[in-house]
């Protein structure tokens, strides 16, 4: 059974340890999703591609 996390405002899923789903909210407003092998890559990707409010 996959597990939802949510970090920063952004939803992860947890598939099983080495797939792992991200999605966030762009620049543009528009979500994004990616896969990654491991729950650290994901978190990476998130602070890299998230919105910055303000």
């Amino acid at each position: 059974m996959a597990k939802e996390i949510t970090y920063r405002e952004n939803l992860i899923i947890l598939n099983s340890p080495d797939d792992v789903q991200a999605f966030v909210l762009n620049e543009d407003g528009e979500i994004e999703d990616n896969t990654f092998d491991s729950l650290e890559e994901a978190k990476k990707w998130i602070d890299n591609n998230k919105r910055q409010d303000g």
